[in-house]
């Protein structure tokens, strides 16, 4: 509990039976203004302005997440609440949860953690208006809006940076509780132990991949006559000495050459080639291909599996950050790494795109201009 706090979070167990939260820390009296003692499940929904779901539920009703959440279709609870506080402020506050499930995997509840996300909030919102107002006179005033976009990257490397504090906290506080204290607690403690220093380190790696996409338009390109051939290769063995179980029949067509910076081409690869590896992962004969075709007389590129796929009603989802097609407790991933190759190809001047059917696979294409 004293390290949660420490962390600046707040810690809370719901039961659904009781309609309570059995636990809940006093860092709660911070954001609300509410102590432990007072908080409770109707108290929160009437200091609820407003509720923006986060995560696979996004798009569907809020009863229809819950609904999910509960019985397991989807992982976990992921909402942005805006909240009037006992003091009359507005503030905005992430909610990230679990079930609690018995031995018949019935939900009894929920274990989550809530953070103050108000100062971001307010600044991502700000961000989003001026960079609105950009886009209207983007005709006008290109040099003016490069200029903004390269202060929203800083500002959003600098925001990524300064979250990993916080969780640092909280995932080294849990590992202590762990290692010198695991002996005090139940094992329903401990699983709900583990479950916080589990969701800190998902989030950790979500701001690493965060970091790495804001550090994508910074410096020159340094391109050279790169062997795409020769990446693929490596890539692809290195995904199999990963898996030695697994037989993937990989092909890669020899030759292929193209003028980039060879660092970011070999992430784009990396994902494109990650991603089938993991999405064939469920098929009984599973195939990946790396090649080029002539389109109106340019070379393209691609990566072609024989995976899920995908629905291509979807598309325009594919290489957005945070966008996901398919469960997250099947085919872990932070949803970025689309978003990553998009970046990455533009700045090279190409084009990428993808064309796919659900459970027929997936074929990833892209271009490089000299």
């Amino acid at each position: 509990r004293t390290a949660i706090e420490a962390a600046g979070a707040v810690t809370y167990y719901q039961d659904y039976a009781k309609n309570t939260y059995s636990f809940m820390s006093e860092s709660i009296r911070k954001l609300t203004g509410y102590g432990p003692d007072e908080m409770t499940p109707l108290v929160w929904d009437g200091i609820v302005q407003q509720a923006v779901i986060q995560g696979e539920g996004r798009d569907l009703p809020e009863e229809e997440t819950i609904r999910r959440v509960r019985s397991g279709e989807i992982g976990a609870w992921k909402c942005d609440y805006l909240i009037r506080a006992r003091d009359g402020q507005l503030r905005w506050i992430a909610d990230s949860a679990v079930e609690a499930r018995n031995e018949g995997q019935l939900s009894h509840g929920s274990i989550g953690i809530m953070q103050d996300i108000t100062e971001r909030k307010w600044a991502l919102e700000e961000v989003q208006r001026l960079n609105a107002e950009l886009e209207q006179r983007v005709i006008q005033r290109t040099t003016q809006l490069e200029s903004a976009n390269k202060e929203l990257e800083s500002f959003s490397y600098s925001v990524s940076h300064d979250l990993r504090a916080p969780l640092r906290g909280i995932n080294s506080f849990s590992q202590i509780l762990l290692n010198d204290f695991s002996g005090q607690l139940d094992p329903v403690g401990r699983s709900f132990l583990d479950k916080v220093v589990k969701a800190s380190q998902e989030m950790n790696g979500l701001i690493e991949s965060l970091l790495l996409l804001s550090r994508l338009n910074r410096g020159e390109l340094r391109r050279s006559d790169v062997d795409l051939s020769a990446l693929a290769s490596i890539i692809l063995e290195r995904l199999s000495q990963a898996e030695p179980e697994r037989s993937v029949n990989c092909v890669v067509t020899p030759g292929l050459w193209a003028n980039a910076d060879e660092r970011l081409i070999r992430n784009v690869l990396e994902n494109l080639l990650g991603n089938a590896w993991k999405y064939t992962s469920k098929v009984p004969t599973p195939g990946i291909e790396f090649g080029m075709e002539k389109m109106d007389g340019q070379d393209v590129f691609f990566v072609r599996d024989n995976g899920v796929g995908f629905d291509m009603k979807y598309a325009n989802k594919l290489f957005g950050t945070f966008q996901r097609l398919h469960n997250a407790e099947e085919f872990p991933g932070h949803g970025i790494g689309l978003a990553t190759v998009q970046r990455i190809i533009h700045r090279h001047g190409g084009k990428v795109w993808a064309q796919a059917e659900a459970k027929k696979g997936a074929t990833f294409f892209f271009t490089l201009p000299s």
